[in-house]
């Protein structure tokens, strides 16, 4: 068995040196641990109590370039903060491809670096092996959870029944979808949705949560099945993991609760909120629809041309075109109902030149920016704008 081979390989070189020896996947997920030679530190011990490292102490490890780098060896500096002591990494890697990290606490001898950097290249192709098999059995288990998102009840019933033998569903529960997704990608997707995963599993063991979340990919999204009385269903929770650490640009949709079969109408809902909040960031990173407001009405609206964005007026649209600079001036300016202070703090420039840019818009548009009729016609134009953008997958994101 390949995980028995990579904890031999483990205790072998702990053997050798005469120090822990752990392994990690990609994501800092425990795959083996030797035994202590009273060398662990805290971030050590919390990790194996927990089988993986907490968001903070993973965004430390990752910023020393462990995923991306080229080189054999990464030293990690010490942080009392996160209880780290100074450490090594040795990135185990298969035809350029980035699988997991052996790590060495404490300072290290060039000769126990040498050994370290000959296991991880022992262990990359049993470490290929195991992460291709894990990728075919959640390959399978998300083609059903697919099933139970279908609007063919069918399918959804014959998922439920697969689900149910497993102990991951219950018939006889309501349930709820949550739609997750980055709302300006500054990563790799696969990467990002990855620790979206993480974050929402590390907050139902940590809350005793009996059910673990049902998770599936419509990409960009992270699709979430929930139990309707979870506590991930509240969102007020929802919040504060769409306000923490590396997600601070995530944006979650809730859907209603319903039943097994009629979970599609649940993720349509959380979807098409989820495409709003990414549209109209100034709604906060959660919502369910009646949180809309008057944004899901217009939601509504744009619906019925999900294959087409709505067309800017000419003045509008040449103002893009000519200078998306005074675009976005002219939408934070509305945003800001008008605030010249508020409105040149955001874009941090000096007042004077925020009324420059003001004066260009209305020679442009040909708008009255003084008229409360035409700042109306102007802010509801770019939101039906910046709403069938976000359905459509192809818009940017409005300015935050």
């Amino acid at each position: 068995m390949i995980q028995n081979f990579i904890q031999e390989q483990v205790d072998i070189l702990a053997r050798a040196l005469q120090r822990s020896v752990a392994i990690d996947d990609v994501g800092i997920n425990r795959v083996a641990v030797s035994k202590h030679f009273n060398d662990a530190d805290d971030a050590r011990v919390r990790a194996i109590l927990a089988r993986t490292l907490e968001e903070d102490s993973c965004r430390y490890l990752f910023s020393f370039g462990i995923e991306t780098t080229r080189e054999k060896i990464v030293r990690i500096a010490a942080c009392r903060e996160l209880g780290f002591k100074e450490r090594s990494c040795y990135p185990i890697r298969w035809q350029e491809r980035t699988l997991g990290y052996l790590w060495l606490v404490g300072k290290v001898t060039p000769a126990e670096d040498k050994a370290a950097v000959a296991c991880a290249g022992e262990l990359a192709v049993p470490m290929f092996s195991m992460q291709l098999e894990d990728e075919q059995a959640f390959s399978k288990h998300e083609l059903v959870v697919r099933d139970l998102l279908s609007v063919d009840t069918r399918r959804a019933s014959r998922a439920t029944t697969i689900l149910s033998r497993q102990g991951r569903i219950r018939a006889d529960r309501t349930y709820r979808v949550l739609s997750a997704a980055i709302r300006k990608r500054t990563g790799n997707l696969h990467d990002e949705l990855h620790f979206l995963r993480k974050q929402f599993r590390e907050f139902t063991a940590a809350h005793g949560e009996a059910t673990s979340p049902l998770f599936t990919d419509f990409s960009p999204e992270l699709v979430i099945v929930i139990p309707a009385g979870s506590s991930l269903s509240d969102p007020d929770t929802l919040m504060s993991i769409a306000c923490s650490g590396v997600n601070s640009n995530l944006r979650i949709g809730i859907g209603p609760e319903t039943d097994v079969l009629h979970l599609y109408d649940s993720y349509a809902q959380a979807s098409s909120v989820l495409q709003v909040l990414r549209a109209i960031p100034n709604l906060g990173p959660c919502s369910t629809w009646e949180g809309l407001g008057v944004y899901g009405n217009l939601a509504l609206l744009t619906r019925n041309q999900e294959d087409t964005q709505f067309p800017l007026t000419p003045g509008i649209a040449a103002l893009r075109e000519e200078d998306p600079t005074l675009f976005e001036t002219l939408e934070r300016f509305l945003d800001n109902a008008g605030n010249i202070a508020k409105t040149s703090g955001e874009l941090c420039i000096h007042r004077s030149t925020l009324y420059y840019r003001l004066k260009r818009i209305t020679d442009i548009t040909g708008t009255d920016l003084n008229s409360g009729l035409d700042r109306f016609t102007l802010h509801l134009e770019f939101k039906l704008f910046r709403i069938t953008s976000a359905f459509l997958g192809d818009g940017e994101p409005s300015p935050a």
